[in-house]
């Protein structure tokens, strides 16, 4: 009898990662960021229409929460974004890098 994997060609809505925040001082911290899944099409929609758009409107895209006690919402996210700069290009490019890997390694 063939053993069932637990794949599913439905992933999940939602996932949470670690990201690395650089902040001041050549250190970084992480944060759990949870983030809405996408298929390549919605990533590849996703790519063309963040062109134009600041950071914060590029991460709410993608974003669903995150582990901060401050609430998740349009306003803190770019105080996030504000205060340690690297924050906004970490979140877009570990959630570009997680749908990609998963791709890669189906």
């Amino acid at each position: 009898m063939a053993k069932k994997q637990t794949f599913s060609l439905n992933p999940d809505p939602t996932f949470t990662i670690a990201v690395k925040i650089p902040v001041a001082g050549g250190k970084t911290t992480a944060i759990d960021v949870t983030y809405k899944h996408m298929t390549r099409t919605e990533v590849d929609e996703y790519l063309e229409r963040n062109k134009d758009r600041d950071d914060v409107e590029s991460a709410m895209d993608i974003m669903a929460g995150w582990g901060l006690t401050e609430e998740f919402n349009q306003e803190n996210v770019a105080r996030l974004f504000e205060n340690y700069g690297g924050s906004g290009r970490a979140v877009i490019q570990t959630y570009l890098r997680e749908i990609w890997g998963a791709r890669e390694g189906n």
